[in-house]
């Protein structure tokens, strides 16, 4: 006969309580779902223990396990608070990975290579994230891994256990060389209530307050952005599920990749909008004459090669739903 254990999500919202059952033999590990394959959870235990009485599934209260989801949810979007305890990460890591082979709907986990491997093995000698351990700690490279990992853990859970969004949120893309008045338009939304999402803002932060303009080669600021951005597309999906209204403010400047965020934004019953800051050359360089002269990580400092690249470079969106707002 199958062992069932509660086990108890804290999320800072409400605890809820899903069944585990362990896996026999060679067979996995997996939380228990719904005939539509939804996760069964439980605001109140005496719901959980009619439905258990009617399936004829006897709970094992003695290894009921909790997760501090709110805990694991804090070392994701704020590092700068400090590490967590390897142990709560090692819960969370094998409760992500339960439910994802669990639900068959909702975002997916990453694929997971020998950097997860090696990070995942170092979580059991309790010093992974203790950066005077040597050999025994994390690189930064397996906990950025580890940290992308499990914001699309938290992605799942949330649109496991609260359904996807709502389909009311609207995301507003951004798209225009630099000095198109892009952040000045975003910054508008976020008074109207948006989430902004920024590149240059978290750069800015990871730099130490230094302009990347200054002190980075373009290949080493051209990766760091696009670290930045995967982590905030993870977190665009989080925002969307929270039914949150956003503003994405980047400069979007091959269809490809407009392409790409508006398939994310459907798939998860979400709009868009895509506002094209349109401005002429002229216009561009005198803008950039003045920010250049600016501190602050909306100025980021773009020479005449980077600017020249940046136009080259540039598709501007024709007959993709846009709309234009020109610039003098």
């Amino acid at each position: 006969m199958a062992d069932y254990f509660p086990h108890r999500i804290v999320t800072g919202k409400g605890d809820l309580t899903l069944i585990w059952r362990p896996g026999e033999a060679d067979a996995p590990d997996v939380l228990l779902v719904d005939e539509r394959g939804k996760l069964l959870a439980f605001e109140e235990l005496a719901p959980l223990q009619e439905y258990c009485d009617r399936k004829g599934l006897e709970l094992t209260w003695e290894g009921e396990g909790t997760l501090e989801l709110r805990r694991v949810r804090r070392w994701v979007e704020h590092p700068e608070l400090g590490p967590a305890a390897e142990g709560l990460l090692l819960d969370a890591w094998n409760f992500f990975e339960d439910l994802s082979r669990s639900v068959k709907a909702g975002p997916t986990l990453p694929g997971q290579g020998p950097i997860h491997d090696s990070a995942y093995e170092k979580l059991f000698g309790g010093a992974a994230l203790d950066p005077t351990a040597g050999e025994e700690a994390w690189t930064e490279e397996e906990t950025a891994a580890v940290r992308e990992l499990f914001r699309a853990g938290l992605a799942l859970w949330e649109h496991a256990a609260h359904g996807p969004g709502s389909g009311t949120s609207t995301v507003v893309l951004m798209c225009g060389p630099p000095g198109s008045g892009k952040t000045t338009y975003a910054l508008d939304l976020v008074r109207r209530g948006y989430v902004r999402l920024s590149i240059d803002e978290v750069v800015w932060q990871r730099l130490g307050q230094r302009d990347a303009g200054l002190v980075l080669e373009a290949a080493a600021y051209d990766r760091l952005k696009e670290e930045v951005r995967r982590e905030q597309r993870q977190e665009l999906v989080e925002l969307m599920l929270a039914g949150r209204d956003v503003v994405v403010d980047y400069s979007f400047w091959s269809r490809a990749a407009r392409d790409d965020y508006k398939a994310l934004i459907e798939g998860h019953g979400c709009r868009w909008e895509l506002v094209h800051l349109k401005a002429d050359r002229a216009v561009l360089e005198r803008r950039l004459a003045v920010r250049n002269g600016e501190d602050g990580a909306n100025a980021v400092t773009v020479d005449r090669p980077l600017f020249d690249r940046y136009l080259a470079d540039f598709q501007a969106p024709e007959g993709e739903g846009e709309q234009v707002v020109v610039q003098a």
